[in-house]
């Protein structure tokens, strides 16, 4: 079990590390090459696409839940050749309709109906692909996996240096390579799981009830991922809307910053969801509290990395400085998020509690809608804008916690919520205090805590690891 877990993690970190480096290579290269407006329309793309991915209708993500800790040969081939021919059905029929929409026009802006477009053929490389990359995270294939996201990373950075060097400016370009390692990448894993792809299948109305009955398994999960992006899509659909693609450009490089570190946060939670899904059930309460103990013990010193993010992102591109203030009220977010991700978001869904995931995050979705309005049209506060997106984490993280805790009969003592206490105070104090100043106060802070809760929780890993290890 133990050379199982080591091997999985080691794939997907160097998935990820590659992820890492390409998007830090775009967040940082991109912008600085084609300029401030140019970049809003860049990052306009990313935004469209990273919501188009969601236009699966829960069917991929129902498989995942139900085939998760399976065995890749275990699959039922017929049934899933089925779903991956009825996505690709759906998503041909949505990218059509973009198209007609960006041609005929919702926008007197040519360049965003441009993006529009581009945008829907991007749906139909990202959606029934879906099928594919969630069997084999299911099966723990995580090698086949991370070779063809790291194949589709390698191909987008050879892409735009082609385009650095070639001295090419125009976004659409960029698009247009990033497109095309989509395509690349869509080959090698049809290649891949060939089996799941090509062959025999059910009849067209067996396959149509077999898609119905993964869609009411992984609907919930959709629906919360995308309420949970929501979020922070209609902060910045707002802000757009408000004021500039300027301004949408520079704090939405801020974003892409932070998000690039949840990228490889997130590697962790597609390791651990099988082998949690594994585990017997009444070991789930205790790896549930060990765990949490080794992550509020370790998921703190994740803010020291906003110093040297600013430093860099204030010497390389001065041209969004003006934006950096932000980084400071965004950056905590990765704390919450991060503990989300590996942790709560796991384990509701190998508790099968998907409704509550869904539940929360469309509460927190409702509650930006009912705020973000007073916040950017009435008082006009960017600074508010954005620190809701922290906000927001911070309420997640504190439901999701309560519900985990009432599902595996945990005591639910009024324990000091010290990450939320020590992130209030790190915003705060880069509002008053100088960067160097900053630090200081942040390490001794941070310091201590981590001294404090080490001695006192010492034993979780050990205990952790014998769990793990049992259920071998």
């Amino acid at each position: 079990m133990r050379k199982r877990i080591l091997t999985s993690l080691s794939y997907t970190f160097t998935s990820n590390m590659v992820n890492l480096f390409t998007s830090f290579f775009l967040i940082i290269f991109v912008p600085k090459f084609i300029g401030v407006e140019l970049y809003g329309y860049w990052q306009l793309y990313i935004f469209y696409t990273t919501y188009l991915q969601y236009v699966t209708f829960g069917i991929p993500e129902g498989i995942y839940l139900e085939f998760g800790g399976s065995h890749y040969n275990e699959l039922p081939k017929k049934s899933l050749r089925n779903q991956f021919l009825n996505l690709f059905v759906v998503s041909l029929f949505c990218m059509l309709l973009l198209i007609f929409v960006g041609i005929y026009g919702i926008s007197t802006d040519s360049q965003k109906s441009t993006v529009l477009i581009f945008s829907a053929i991007a749906l139909l490389l990202i959606v029934p692909r879906s099928v594919l990359t969630y069997e084999l995270q299911a099966t723990d294939e995580l090698k086949l996996f991370s070779v063809a996201m790291i194949l589709e990373k390698m191909l987008l950075i050879i892409g735009i240096i082609s385009l650095v060097i070639l001295r090419v400016t125009k976004f659409e370009y960029f698009i247009i390579v990033d497109l095309f390692s989509k395509l690349v990448t869509n080959i090698l894993l049809v290649y891949v799981s060939r089996s799941l792809v090509f062959g025999k299948i059910k009849s067209l109305s067996i396959g149509i009830k077999d898609s119905v009955y993964f869609c009411k398994i992984g609907i919930n999960v959709t629906l919360s991922n995308l309420s949970s992006i929501l979020v922070m899509g209609i902060i910045r659909m707002s802000i757009e809307l408000k004021w500039s693609i300027q301004v949408f450009g520079k704090i939405s490089l801020i974003i892409s910053m932070t998000n690039m570190i949840m990228v490889f946060i997130n590697s962790i939670s597609i390791v651990f969801f099988p082998i949690l899904k594994r585990m017997e059930s009444n070991k789930l309460k205790e790896a549930f509290k060990y765990i949490d103990k080794l992550l509020s013990s370790l998921i703190l010193n994740i803010l020291f990395l906003y110093f040297p993010i600013y430093l860099f992102l204030q010497l390389f591109l001065p041209a969004y400085s003006s934006g950096l203030k932000y980084l400071a009220f965004i950056f905590p977010m990765t704390i919450f998020e991060s503990k989300i991700a590996m942790l709560y978001n796991t384990y509701l869904k190998v508790l099968r509690m998907e409704r509550k995931l869904l539940q929360v995050n469309i509460l927190m979705v409702l509650m930006t809608i009912v705020v973000i309005y007073p916040v950017i049209w009435i008082f006009e506060s960017l600074d508010g804008a954005v620190f809701m997106i922290t906000i927001v984490s911070i309420l997640k993280s504190y439901f999701f916690r309560r519900i985990l805790n009432a599902k595996l009969e945990i005591n639910q003592s009024a324990s000091i919520p010290w990450d939320s206490i020590i992130v209030l105070t790190f915003v705060c104090c880069s509002i008053f205090f100088s960067l160097n100043q900053v630090f200081l106060i942040m390490l001794i802070i941070v310091s201590v805590f981590n001294v404090y809760n080490f001695s006192k929780n010492r034993n979780a890993w050990r205990h952790l690891k014998e769990n793990i290890n049992s259920n071998s």
